[in-house]
């Protein structure tokens, strides 16, 4: 909901991106996303400047003002799914299905890279850990001795930004358990 704006903002799995007038409850805006696969997460940056929506493999940043898509780039983690999404200034959180929490600078259009291993650069990622799980009848049966890591499907910074709050648990459907951290 922005408030700034004046409208509630509606995102379906199917690829519809609506928006409501909060004054008078009436639809005024319906666009269907290019990227329409798994669309499960948006967010609006502080200072309503964009909407971003998470996909399956993409992340679509759409202005409010015209309500048009402005740019799109491909997740650092195709396979898996954008989850969960946030900002931090110019910089946007991207949590992912299999496990990952990805930083990508918004002025400089990529992805923040480390070579502190191999002097290599590679995508920066943060990695959840094990979390619970729960070793059910479902597992047993359907997913014993098969590793999941944990989908980030929540995230938010602290007031002085300094810390990261994550919470997910397993992408399979089925499966139950929960993972929680926070970075600093």
């Amino acid at each position: 909901m922005c408030l700034i704006l004046q409208e509630l903002a509606v995102l379906s799995p199917d690829g519809l991106f609506q928006t409501w007038d909060m004054h008078r409850f009436e639809k005024s805006f319906t666009q269907r996303l290019d990227q329409c696969e798994e669309n499960v997460c948006m967010s609006l940056s502080e200072d309503s400047s964009v909407y971003v929506i998470g996909s399956q493999s993409h992340i679509t940043f759409l202005d409010p003002r015209i309500l048009k898509s402005v740019c799109v780039i491909s997740s650092a983690e195709r396979d898996s799914g954008v989850r969960s999404l946030s900002f931090n200034n110019e910089l946007l959180t991207v949590g992912t299905g299999n496990g990952a929490i990805l930083f990508y600078d918004i002025r400089n259009k990529k992805y923040l890279q480390c070579g502190c291993c191999s002097g290599e650069q590679t995508t920066l990622r943060l990695r959840t850990g094990e979390g619970w799980l729960s070793k059910d009848e479902m597992y047993v049966e359907y997913f014993f001795n098969e590793c999941f890591p944990n989908s980030v499907y929540t995230h938010c910074y602290n007031n002085t930004r300094t810390k990261l709050f994550t919470a997910g648990g397993p992408l399979p459907s089925g499966l139950t358990g929960n993972y929680a951290a926070v970075w600093q």
